[in-house]
């Protein structure tokens, strides 16, 4: 929710099941998307919303890890290393870093 060009704000629930931060996300984004105040914020930044990050680690039954066994924010270290990662980390790594792109 935002402008591409805007600095980003993210919400990302944990990667466990378990621990039902994503319901708290749903609603941040509910609220932001629909309460007049928390919209204000997308004037000047871009609210990111991630409920849940490890879906297919969840549906193959993982607690804490994708389905090749990688605890997905464990990786952070290696990968700013050029060490290779799970696809996952890899996906959050590139989406957050990545440079807004501005408008001329």
């Amino acid at each position: 929710m935002g402008a591409e060009h805007l600095p980003v704000i993210a919400f990302t629930a944990t990667t466990q099941p378990g621990e039902p931060s994503a319901w708290a996300i749903l609603a941040m984004a509910r609220a932001a998307a629909t309460d007049p105040q928390m919209r204000a914020f997308s004037q000047w930044c871009k609210l990111v919303f991630l409920p849940m990050t490890n879906p297919d680690g969840v549906v193959h039954g993982y607690a804490n890890t994708c389905p090749r066994g990688k605890m997905i924010f464990l990786e952070f270290d290696a990968l700013a290393e050029n060490s290779e990662v799970s696809p996952e980390t890899k996906a959050i790594w590139d989406y957050l870093t990545s440079p807004p792109s501005f408008r001329e």
